[in-house]
């Protein structure tokens, strides 16, 4: 199945945000900010329909042991 431009571009902006979520310290706005996305409300419900968490809670997972 073939999607979208912008779905290969929030697929790339998404998993790239997952990753500095792991091995960065920023904010989850700088973060979110730096892949791209300007509107938190837009970015926390792409994050949550594609991983089934939300950033904070992803990180407080991934992050702490």
């Amino acid at each position: 199945a073939s999607i979208s431009i912008a779905e290969y571009i929030n697929e790339v902006r998404l998993n790239k945000s997952l990753e500095l979520l792991r091995t960065k310290s920023g904010s989850i706005m700088d973060i979110m900010e730096q892949v791209g996305y300007s509107n938190p409300s837009y970015y926390f419900k792409l994050f949550k329909k594609k991983f089934g968490t939300t950033p904070k809670d992803y990180r407080l997972k991934k992050v702490l042991p």
